[in-house]
Formats: structure tokens, sequence, C-alpha cells
């Protein structure tokens, strides 16, 4: 014989804590061993609510002379007696519960839109170390060109690992969120979309560093550079996102596009702002040009050498004066 309903105890967020069957009527609900339902409550009373069918064949729920009453948990009012439906929360003591039928409806089932871990190939060792890498000697090489005192190996395996390092801590990150959710952390994944959205960064940049070097003066390039930069580390996201989650390729990108635009809109207003204040201040362009030399006051060389024995005189007669 299957179930005849079930009740639910919600937690304080209306989500499922616990799920209680119930395979004959009339069923008590309450803080005694006896229960059908037994609450861990002790605002419960020990036989709070009873749950039966009515003549008409429906179920419904009644207060069964409780201390503290039975109360509609949406609208806060007390009741005696209650329709058992899906809509339909209740509050004993502090707990709150609904009363399910057996044959209720359930919500459609989810689709999973993402490969499962040991399917994907970004889980290869070799994917995540070699994208890492290469990432790190990118990083090094770049900072090797830029930077005229980096001449050494050693300083350039120094920056390549820290480059490395600091992806690993990213990874690490999103591994941890995807340990939560599917019960594997997918590290390598991680590590390799970061490490392929660095190598993609500094190709961006050097590109556009480059096309502004052999035609300098045309401010697109910046522009360009940002909205780069920004649809790289949107990809990135939607990386990120697509290992450590089940949600639809579509909510997956309008998410990530929302957070990128989100932080991009914030620090343009913090650079307007810190722009307005520089334009608070005067500015000052021009050129300073020196004074005429007949503004100068000047004084004739003969004149000069000729005190200086009275200047002489006058330091001997201070260094003779007794302190």
């Amino acid at each position: 014989m299957g179930a005849l309903i079930w009740v639910e105890v919600l937690d304080r967020r209306g989500h499922v804590r616990a799920r209680h069957r119930v395979d004959a009527v009339p069923a008590i609900i309450g803080r005694g061993y006896g229960s059908d339902v037994l609450l861990d409550d002790p605002w419960a009373s020990p036989i709070h609510a009873r749950i039966y069918r009515d003549l008409d064949g429906s179920f419904k729920v009644e207060d069964a002379g409780s201390e503290n009453g039975l109360w509609d948990g949406g609208r806060e009012e007390r009741v005696t007696l209650a329709p058992v439906g899906r809509g339909i929360t209740l509050r004993a003591g502090r707990t709150l519960f609904r009363i399910v039928p057996a044959d209720a409806q359930v919500a459609p089932t989810l689709a999973m839109h993402v490969a499962a871990p040991a399917e994907a190939g970004w889980d290869r060792w070799w994917v995540g170390l070699g994208a890492a890498t290469a990432a790190g000697l990118a990083y090094a090489t770049t900072k090797l060109i830029g930077d005229p005192e980096v001449h050494h190996t050693a300083t350039m395996v120094a920056d390549a690992l820290s480059m490395m390092t600091l992806l690993a801590v990213w990874a690490g990150v999103w591994a941890f969120v995807t340990r939560a959710i599917w019960h594997r952390a997918r590290f390598l994944a991680h590590y390799a979309v970061v490490s392929l959205t660095m190598l993609a960064l500094e190709a961006v940049w050097q590109g556009v560093e480059f096309a502004a070097f052999i035609a300098p003066g045309v401010p697109a390039f910046e522009a360009t550079l940002i909205l780069l930069v920004l649809l790289v580390v949107t990809a990135m996201l939607v990386g990120h996102l697509s290992i450590a989650t089940a949600l639809e390729r579509r909510r997956i990108i309008a998410i990530s596009s929302a957070i990128v635009l989100g932080f991009a809109g914030l620090g343009g207003l913090i650079a307007q702002q810190d722009k307005g204040r520089d334009a608070a201040m005067p500015e000052f362009s021009s050129e300073l040009k020196p004074l005429d030399a007949r503004l100068i006051p000047t004084q004739d060389t003969t004149a000069f050498f000729g005190g200086l024995p009275e200047l002489k005189t006058s330091v001997d007669s201070l260094a003779q004066e007794p302190e």
C-alpha cells in the first residue's frame, strides 16, 4: 500500500528540511513520541494537530487543542481547520510544515546542461598544466620584454611560477564551489579555463599595443582593448559556470555578462568620479617664458670683486670675536 499523504517540514526560508510519510489516517502531528509526524519543537504540543479524511474523501488538518495553536504560515492567522493542499503552509509552535497528497504533481525534471565530470576533456592533467605553463611563460616573456631589469633566467622562472600560483589559487576557489555542487572539485578543468583566459588577455594586450604602435594617435584602440578584455573575462566566467553548475547555457551567458558589465560600470563610475575631482582643480598648460635680462637685477663684476676685501675683513672680525 502506498502513502496517502506526505508531511513536509520546512525551514524559515520555505525549503524542505524533512519529509514524513503517512500511510494511514487519522494521523497525529506533535512532539509526543506516539505521533505519526514527530516535531522536535518545544513550542509544539505533544498532540498538536490531527490529519483526517472528510466524508467527501478530501484530507484536512485540525488543531487538536494545542497550547500555542495552529497557524496559517502565509498569513499568520490562527486556524482550527484547514484543507490539505500543496500551496498551504501551516505552523505548529515554531515549525512550518505543509501536507501534500501522495498523488500531487511534482515540478518537471531539470535538464542537465553540463557534461559529466568523467567525460569532460578539461579534466585531463596535461590540459590544465599545459595551459598554466603556457600562461606563466607568456607572462614571464612579456615582463622580460617590457622590463629592462629582468634578464636572468631565474627571474623569468620565478615570474612564471608566481603567475601559475595565482592562477591555481583562482582555480582552487572555483574548485571548492564545484565540490559543493558536484561532489568533485574538477580543479584541473578550472585551471585550464583561467590559464587560457590569461593567455587570451596577454594576446589581446600585446596585439592592441602593437596596432597602436603601427598607427599611433587612433583613439579607437583604447575602446577596442576594453571591449576585448570584457569579452575575454565574460568567456572565462562562462567556462567556470559551465563546469560548476547545471544551468542552461543562455542563463550562464546572461549571468556572466551581467557580472562583467556590472563591474565595468562600477569601475567606470569610479574613474569618472576621480576624473571629476581632477577637473575641479585648475589646469595650467601654458609654457613659462624666462624674464628679459634687463628686468633681472645684476651687479657689475668690477664692483663685485672690488668688494671682496671688505667682505673678507668682516668675516675675519666675526671669527675673532669671543663667543
